[in-house]
Parts: structure tokens; sequence; C-alpha cells
């Protein structure tokens, strides 16, 4: 036997593993998987993890599961969000960012062309 020969780099990986006997979050994908069917959210998710002792952030959730999931689930999750009933006080206060958003888009356009105007610049032509 060659004692110069090295071990490949998933006998390595086995090897930490083992040595280190500390399960990854990637081990509790399939945990991870049954709780977002059940429609908790990655956060949710993280604060249960928490909770059973396993300190962990919703960041470090999704970033497991996007890196489990096909494409195809992948979109399938993300319509089902998309898909959900929407309650009126939600809708009304999507309608309302998008309005304060248009408003201050408004207040923006106006406050740059007083600016060009103190500066002696043509103004834009105006779109009417």
């Amino acid at each position: 036997m060659n004692e110069n020969k090295k071990p490949s780099p998933d006998e390595m990986l086995a090897k930490a593993q083992e040595a280190a006997g500390i399960p990854t979050l990637k081990d509790y994908i399939s945990t991870i998987m049954t709780l977002r069917e059940c429609g908790w959210s990655d956060r949710k998710i993280a604060d249960w993890f928490c909770k059973q002792g396993y300190q962990v952030t919703f960041g470090q959730i999704y970033y497991v599961r996007s890196r489990h999931i096909d494409e195809e689930t992948a979109r399938e999750l993300d319509e089902s969000v998309y898909d959900r009933p929407v309650s009126a006080e939600e809708h009304n206060f999507n309608l309302a960012m998008r309005n304060r958003a248009e408003r201050e888009r408004e207040m923006d356009a106006r406050v740059e062309a007083l600016e060009r105007e103190e500066r002696g610049e043509p103004l834009p032509p105006t779109e009417e």
C-alpha cells in the first residue's frame, strides 16, 4: 500500500463529519420541508429550531431549503405564496404603499426639476 496516497475529497469530508459528530442543518432538510408544506415561514421554522435547541437564523433555513429543492418545487412553493387569499386589510395596505411610492416619485421629479431650474439647465420634455 502506498503511504503517500492522498484520500479523496469525499473520504476527507466523511472523516470530518464523523470527527465533528455534529449534524448539519442539511441533515434536517426533511423536517424543514415538512414544516414548509404545513405553511410555516422560514422565520417560524428558525424560531421552532431555536426552541428545540438548534440555534439557527431564518436566512440559514432559507439557504439550506433553497439549495435542496429542485426548480419545479421552488416555483410551486413561490406560486403557493402568491395564490393565497389576501385579506382586505393587507390589500389596502399594499395599495397605500403603491400610492405612497408614486407620490414619492412625483415629489422626487419636482425636486429634480427645481434643482435643474436653479442650475440653469434645460428641463426635460414633459409627458402630456
